[in-house]
């Protein structure tokens, strides 16, 4: 009969391999700290990956001072084991660090993945940074007091008109012309920088004081 022919000829590696390819594992990710995931599989952040197929997992924060950084021990975790770089787990599933998350491929079995978000604490938006008084090229003052304000998420907002904000203070005394003045001048640059700098190296702010200029 056919059932008989059937069984004669049956492959059981090739049965066996079918078995395989068809098996499926649970893949589980979370966040450690403000955070959400996004899978590129459907089911959430639960899901379910062929044999020998992938998932990637992909970090959002609502608030600017949540951010995945990739240098931190703990910004990708899989199966408990802090993942530093690219790397293959002991059953052959490949682990790729990304900028904003990870991919999981060639799984061989389930593994649980958990993102760490760090939090940096920035000085709130509109915080100022004195930056002395304001001169002209002359070396004569305008009155004004020179100052930088934070936008809350690490950075300086942008000047106005090419020259910082400023503000009436009496302890600059005007001496000298003062409507001819170029703005277009340096006032207290290192002070700027430096902010800049920490900013840009992730780490909070602090205020700087700039020495105070003195009319020569």
């Amino acid at each position: 009969s056919l059932v008989l022919l059937a069984d004669i000829f049956r492959n059981p590696i090739r049965d066996e391999y079918n078995y395989a390819r068809n098996q499926k594992f649970t893949v589980q990710a979370s966040v450690n700290g403000n955070g959400q995931i996004t899978s590129s599989l459907p089911g959430g952040n639960t899901n379910q990956v062929e044999l020998g197929g992938e998932v990637r997992y992909t970090l959002s924060t609502s608030n600017c001072a949540d951010v995945l950084v990739p240098s931190d021990a703990n910004a990708i975790v899989v199966d408990g084991v802090n993942i530093q770089a690219n790397q293959r787990l002991a059953d052959g599933t490949l682990v790729r660090r990304l900028a904003d998350g990870c991919i999981l491929s060639n799984v061989r079995s389930a593994h649980s993945v958990t993102i760490g978000v760090h939090h940096y604490t920035y000085d709130p938006a509109g915080t100022r940074y004195d930056l002395g008084c304001e001169i002209c090229s002359d070396g004569s003052y305008t009155g004004q007091q020179m100052y930088k304000e934070a936008d809350g998420c690490g950075g300086l907002l942008p000047a106005e008109d090419g020259r910082y904000y400023t503000r009436s203070d009496n302890s600059c005394s005007v001496g000298g012309p003062v409507f001819s003045c170029p703005f277009a001048r340096q006032v207290q640059p290192y002070a700027s920088k430096l902010v800049l700098m920490k900013a840009k190296a992730g780490k909070p702010h602090v205020s700087v004081k700039p020495k105070t200029l003195t009319h020569k």
